[in-house]
């Protein structure tokens, strides 16, 4: 059986005839077309084609106007009108040459007189129950205009599963339109729909400017579908230009009446227009592989076969002559398959850039998304990609749920929060551009599938309309409801990549809501951020990171070391602290911080009535809401979280050692190894009022995997409780990335970075013959020494003399493999030279120079800092001039930066406090040589 196409073409049908016959020609059969609009007593023959029959809705009869028409082919299809019910935009039609139904329907928005959408619903519904009951094979076409992947599931999407069900139906559309406004609600899903109780039937759509719906072909096939056929949809690029969308947006934008205060439709009306621009330069394609492995070729196959038969004829007859040809074979299909395999890399590489690093991470080992055909759910397969998709969705979902009813806490009465604006809470023009500078165009799109890219490239035409937007936001205190879904990818962090439990998902968020809350970030960044986040946090602070977190930590620890006292340390695994947090509670912080009451209605907004749902390859799961926490992968996330948990330093004691970076805390007492029983009771104490606090905010201790370590302790472990479980002290733990051992040796954290730098270098050197220069050097900055420089300044300055030495040798190695001197040729410093990239000891000055210039400059009052300037000495000759002076007693000391910050400053201009990181950064990289023994 050949082809049967389904249209919806948009309001209209008459302009539109020269599509509607490139689709009858090939081999369909039968094509239907909605929203035709074809009226009583009207003319057809304008309609009329050669070969087909015309059929129409027996709408035109009872209300004057047919909203679906058919042609079909009378030698193949004949029409069975006792299965249509009267008012039904329905038609029916009965194979001749196979017992089958082909049945195509609309169910429309604009009503006839005297109609309710439920009337009209249970009228067509019954129809459809009617056509079931003749026990035929179906295949139904159309658009219900119902929302597939609605945040609730109604009484029409309720009903229509239920039909669908009870007569073991499938629906074989699993392609989204881009969002369109229809009737004044926003529709990204899928409306069009092929219901089917037949086998081997395979589904093909294709998109036309002319309207917002695909067209799909339907195609009933006499044998199966081959097996390794796979088709993919792809957005094509080929046609996209920043000229060209600029100017279809501004034919397709009308601007917003100044009236309009909902904000719902005035993101609709911005998205929609950008939408209809799109369409027409970014279509979405499907195609087809050819094979399921992307390096098999015909050829391959061949040289396979040959081989095959080599191989029998040598276990039969075990000759010379025999073993020479299967050798030969074997030979030619391995030197075959590995030019394949080039072929397909070189060409991945020639792609756009998403693709060129996508296909890098893949070949360094990164983590990405799923690429398993295949996973494990109790002691069943799941192969089949929807259901993968829905496994996810409901893992991610059950376990957040599990985890809030665990941690079930007081929530705060949340008061009026209306005000009268008196802090002009609205967002600027010269804020709403920084937000837009801030916008990453690699990011990748949410469920409004805009990509990020083309919003940047649109700012100047939506400026004022996002602007409109936004601020009708914080007046009303309403998010759009498309911000508030996401769109889920589940990332592998480590085990089984078949297990659904070793994945964590990452929300894609709509890109206009990502400048909103870079604009709401604005906002409260004019609050202290020691008030804001409290003195202790490092995440998403101005001058603050990783990597001064870090330096605290080490520079407590060495001061107290030099001073014979030891420190004894803890830290407490928290589980998904971002996916707990109360809106309830967070407003009640934020309003005693003092934040403004408008700007938290609209962050409460944001964090209820979340919904989102997984997509795997391009398969959509079912949409879950998402009660309680933050959105992991979106810039306000982290910022509620610092705030959430501003108070830690509070509850600990002003006189506890106290680091944070995220839902990662660090707290620290020292005191004289003699006192190490006392301190460990004190430190106790501590920490039953941090899991009470912890518990009090609903968030859930996993105490097993909470660490313990004594720094300069050289007796026996010693144990403290934390709650109710007994800790021993390690002689190591990892703090952010950083290995730090209770003397403060950096041997063990040099071997993590030679041992998974060793295994990047071999992958280096493979793909040396794929890439240029310049691409092998952005890959080597990338994914190499971005590994052997993390966090630096912490550990770098500190290496015994073997480690630095190792660490140089595997750095040189690499770079010999930019410059391609794989026999060692030339010496160290001139292949640094000839690559202009550093050796290790000239990476980590420039790296600690550019740290000390952070922290001395930087307003934020870190403890570090305090420690820097209690160190320093100014010149009354030299008011420019900074000095620092050594305190340190032992060996141990020279682990505090604040003492190593007097031989980073003797290696930098005197002037270097009054210059601005930008120019600091040039100047320290170009008095620093390249090249450093």
């Amino acid at each position: 059986m050949s082809d049967c196409v389904y249209w919806n073409c948009g309001a209209g049908l008459v302009k539109k005839l020269s599509t509607v016959k490139d689709l009858l020609k090939g081999k369909t059969q039968a094509c239907f077309v909605s929203e035709c609009d074809i009226v009583k007593n009207k003319c057809l023959n304008v309609f009329s084609q050669k070969n087909f029959g015309l059929a129409l809705a027996n709408t035109v009869e009872s209300h004057g106007k047919a909203r679906i028409m058919c042609w079909f082919k009378n030698d193949v299809f004949e029409r069975v009108s006792d299965l249509e019910l009267n008012g039904n935009d329905i038609i029916v039609l009965r194979s001749l040459e196979r017992n089958f139904l082909l049945v195509g329907c609309y169910r429309p928005f604009k009503l006839f007189p005297g109609e309710t959408h439920k009337s009209n619903f249970d009228r067509l519904m019954a129809n459809l129950k009617l056509i079931t009951q003749t026990k035929l094979e179906i295949v139904l076409v159309g658009d219900l205009n119902i929302n597939l992947l609605s945040n609730n599931v109604s009484y029409f999407r309720a009903a229509l599963e239920t039909w669908a069900d009870d007569n073991m139906l499938f629906q074989l559309v699993d392609t989204q339109t881009r969002q369109r406004m229809v009737a004044e609600n926003l529709q990204t899903s899928l409306l069009d729909v092929v219901f089917t109780s037949m086998q081997c039937i395979n589904v093909r759509l294709a998109f036309s400017h002319l309207s917002d719906h695909l067209q799909i072909f339907v195609s009933l096939p006499c044998t199966p579908k081959p097996h390794g056929k796979e088709s993919i949809e792809f957005l094509d690029w080929t046609q996209y230009s920043a000229h060209a969308i600029r100017q279809l947006f501004k034919f397709h934008f009308r601007g917003i009446n100044i009236h309009l205060k909902d904000t719902n439709l005035i993101n609709n009306r911005i998205t929609t227009a950008i939408c209809q621009s799109l369409n027409v330069l970014l279509p979405k394609r499907r195609v087809t592989l050819r094979n399921s492995s992307q390096v098999l070729s015909p050829k391959i196959i061949t040289l396979r076969n040959k081989k095959s038969k080599a191989f029998k004829t040598w276990t039969r007859f075990k000759t010379p002559d025999a073993l020479a040809t299967l050798k030969g074979a074997s030979s030619a299909l391995a030197k075959e398959v590995k030019k394949q395999k080039n072929v397909f890399i070189q060409s991945s590489l020639r792609k756009d850039t998403k693709t060129f690093w996508s296909t890098m991470n893949k070949f360094m080992g990164k983590n990405t998304a799923p690429s398993q055909e295949s996973f494990i759910c109790g002691t069943n397969e799941i192969v089949d990609p929807v259901a993968i998709a829905n496994l996810f969705c409901d893992h991610f979902n059950s376990k957040v749920m599990d985890l809030y009813i665990t941690s079930a806490c007081d929530n705060f009465v949340i008061p009026d929060l209306q005000s009268n604006f008196e802090r002009d809470p609205f967002i600027s023009e010269s804020e709403l551009v920084d937000a837009f500078k801030h916008l990453k165009p690699s990011k990748a799109q949410g469920f409004d599938e805009l990509p990020s890219k083309v919003i940047k490239h649109l700012a100047p035409e939506i400026f004022q309309a996002t602007l409109w937007l936004f601020n009708n936001v914080i007046e009303s205190g309403k998010i759009p409801n498309a911000w508030k879904v996401s769109r889920i990818v589940p990332i592998h962090k480590k085990g089984d990549k078949k297990n659904v439990c070793n994945y964590r998902p990452i929300s894609n968020i709509s890109g206009l809501s990502k400048i909103f809350e870079r604009c709401i970030i604005n906002k409260l960044r004019k609050i202290d951020p020691d008030v804001l986040f409290g003195p202790n946090q490092h995440a998403y602070k101005p001058g603050s990171s990783t990597t001064t977190a870090c330096l605290t930590i080490q520079d407590y620890i060495a001061s107290s070391l030099d001073t014979g006292r030891v420190v004894l340390l803890y830290s407490i695994d928290l589980t998904s602290a971002f996916d707990l947090i109360r809106p309830s509670i967070l407003v009640k912080i934020m309003l005693d911080i003092g934040i403004d009451r408008n700007l938290i209605r609209v962050v409460l907004n944001f964090l209820t009535d979340r919904t989102g749902f997984v997509d795997l390859k391009g398969k959509n799961s079912n949409i879950a809401k998402i009660p309680i926490g933050c959105v992991q992968g979106s810039v306000l996330g982290l910022v509620l979280f610092n705030i959430y948990v501003n108070n830690l330093q509070t509850i600990v004691g002003e006189d506890t050692f106290c680091v944070s970076y995220a839902d990662d805390s660090y707290i620290a007492l020292s005191c004289l190894p003699n006192d190490t029983n006392t301190t460990i009771n004190t430190l106790t104490e501590i920490s039953r009022k941090h899991l009470d606090w912890l518990q009090s905010l609903g968030m859930i201790c996993n105490a097993s995997k909470s660490d313990f370590v004594v720094f300069g302790h050289h007796g026996p472990p010693l144990n403290i409780e934390i709650g109710g479980e007994s800790i021993v002290s390690k002689s190591q733990i990892k703090i952010l990335g950083v290995m730090f051992t209770s003397h403060l040796k950096w041997n063990t954290h040099a071997n993590q970075i030679i041992s998974k730098c060793n295994r990047m270098s071999y992958m280096l050197r493979y793909l040396r013959t794929f890439l240029n220069d310049a691409q092998h050097r952005r890959v080597i900055f990338s994914h190499f020494i971005s590994v052997v420089f993390y966090c630096s300044p912490v550990w770098a300055g500190c290496l015994s003399f073997q480690d630095n030495r190792r660490l140089n040798s595997l750095l040189y190695k690499v770079i010999r493999l930019n410059c391609r001197d794989f026999s060692k040729i030339l010496s160290n410093r001139e292949i640094c030279n000839k690559t202009s990239i550093r050796s290790f000891n000239s990476a980590r000055i420039v790296n600690d120079a550019l740290m000390l210039h952070s922290l001395c400059t930087n307003p934020t009052n870190t403890l570090l800092t305090i420690r820097l300037m209690q160190n320093s000495v100014s010149f009354s000759r030299f008011p420019n001039k900074i000095a620092f002076h050594d305190q340190s007693r032992k060996r141990i000391g020279k682990n505090s930066f604040a003492n190593r910050a007097k031989y980073i400053s003797e290696l930098i201009p005197h002037e270097w406090v009054t210059i601005n990181s930008k120019t600091f950064k040039h100047r320290i990289k170009t008095s620093v040589p390249i090249f450093i023994q």
